[in-house]
């Protein structure tokens, strides 16, 4: 009897420790937040010639661990014509036992067609979710943390604006937990009435006036 009760003991001993091990409880006055930092890159060779690459650096601290990023296409819904793309790994960042390698979990990339709807809009959204997500226990500690960093890439043919742009990064956890962000830089603004592309005719200098005012207004939007 005795031996019974210190078995079960120890059992619990040991899920209350494994708990803690994989669900650590958050330190008071923890404040999740997402933010990141975009730059652009003129392809000029290889397969994505012509194109603008778009490196944004992500850091996040979530209750529970990371399991997707969102990022909103802001005002894509105002023309078709536009291109977006991935390389096979879109991203890299921490781990939750890797905290400071950069390059730990690599990410898969995803262009959703029915947008997040931040602003009352229909934008599509770029969707990043760990490439190795649950193929094995083991696995689970390769996943990104509830504190981390990495850089997240896509490329475009639409040339960058440049500003701050509230609430289009989001950070989903695997409790449902959303947590909203700004991302500052360089970014893709498909401006009304215009297309992508890198080609096309040159405006009339009054219209690249409107068009300027027009990404300041976009780029300076209020939080929700």
């Amino acid at each position: 009897m005795v031996g019974t009760m210190k078995r079960s003991s120890l059992l619990f001993t040991f899920i209350i420790s494994l708990v803690f091990i994989l669900v650590p409880p958050s330190p008071a006055g923890f404040v999740p937040y997402i933010s990141g930092q975009s730059t652009a890159t003129l392809i000029e060779s290889g397969d994505f010639t012509g194109m603008y690459r778009y490196d944004i650096s992500i850091n996040w601290k979530t209750r529970f661990g990371l399991s997707q990023i969102d990022l909103l296409l802001v005002d894509f819904s105002r023309s078709a014509d536009y291109e977006i793309t991935f390389s096979s790994s879109a991203a890299a960042s921490t781990s939750k036992i890797h905290h400071h390698d950069p390059l730990a979990v690599t990410w898969k990339a995803y262009l959703e067609s029915s947008g997040l709807s931040l602003f009352g809009e229909d934008d599509p959204y770029i969707k990043y979710a760990p490439s190795d997500r649950w193929h094995s226990f083991w696995s689970y500690f390769l996943m990104p943390g509830r504190t981390g960093f990495g850089t997240f890439s896509f490329y475009s043919d639409i040339a960058p604006e440049y500003g701050t742009l509230d609430d289009i990064l989001v950070a989903q956890t695997g409790r449902h937990q959303k947590i909203y962000g700004d991302l500052s830089g360089a970014f893709p603004i498909v401006s009304s009435g215009t297309g992508g592309g890198t080609g096309g005719s040159t405006p009339e200098p009054a219209t690249i006036t409107l068009l300027g005012l027009g990404s300041c207004f976009i780029l300076t939007r209020k939080k929700r």
